[in-house]
């Protein structure tokens, strides 16, 4: 006997795989880290150059949860929607797996719905560190709002100040740490981006951060910096 449950009056199963697009999955989160995903939108369009997508593609699955509204919410990959949908591929290109991991179908108001993601870590509700309701997020990835201080994190992650750990928003803490210890970031200001990054590598190093995931402390990181253009 199959042990599959069926989301009430959706018709969805968990366990399914689907493939979704832009208009198909709802975010649960106010902001991404625009740089960081403009780097990732890169990528998308030199595998589909490789003809090498559909296996990253595969690689990427996006979790999904199933809404009381009947609605498809992903609490991961957003940056890499994102970069599928904004990047320069065909149309029928632009398109993700997807995976319901979740029914919370049977909950009564959608306010309970928020309450659940948030309680469960599958919802982040600070908008550049301010605190909103979840019915406030934009219901499409490509138009949630940009968060600098995330891209900063993601940068420092990648060039190995940062170790990557299996966290909810673990980039977010970081975000909202340089946030509130002076960094100043600025659009278009690549010459104030290196010096925030290079205030934000000692930040990392700090006692300070030490609560924080993928704290490294005072190790010295062998990796080269690498430009981001703005």
């Amino acid at each position: 006997m199959s042990t599959a449950l069926y989301a009430e009056n959706t018709g969805y199963v968990e366990g399914q795989v689907l493939e979704v697009g832009k208009k198909d999955i709802h975010p649960t989160q106010f902001t991404i880290g625009k740089r960081a995903a403009k780097e990732k939108t890169k990528k998308v369009e030199k595998l589909f150059g490789r003809d090498a997508l559909d296996e990253y593609r595969q690689a990427k699955v996006v979790p999904l949860v199933v809404g009381p509204d009947g609605n498809l919410y992903m609490f991961d990959r957003h940056h890499t929607s994102y970069a599928f949908f904004k990047a320069d591929i065909p149309k029928d290109e632009k398109f993700l797996y997807g995976k319901i991991e979740h029914d919370l179908s049977h909950l009564e108001t959608m306010d309970e719905f928020w309450e659940t993601m948030e309680k469960n870590n599958w919802a982040y509700l600070y908008d550049n560190g301010v605190k909103r309701p979840g019915s406030e997020i934009p219901s499409k990835v490509t138009k949630l709002n940009n968060d600098p201080y995330r891209s900063l994190a993601w940068m420092l992650r990648e060039d190995g100040h940062i170790v990557k750990e299996d966290i909810p928003f673990m980039e977010y803490k970081w975000a909202d740490y340089f946030r509130n210890n002076g960094i100043i970031l600025e659009k278009g200001k690549n010459k104030k981006w290196k010096k925030a990054r290079e205030l934000a590598i000692e930040l990392t190093r700090s006692p300070e951060a030490s609560d924080l995931p993928g704290y490294i402390g005072t190790s010295t990181c062998t990796q080269k910096a690498r430009v981001f253009k703005k």
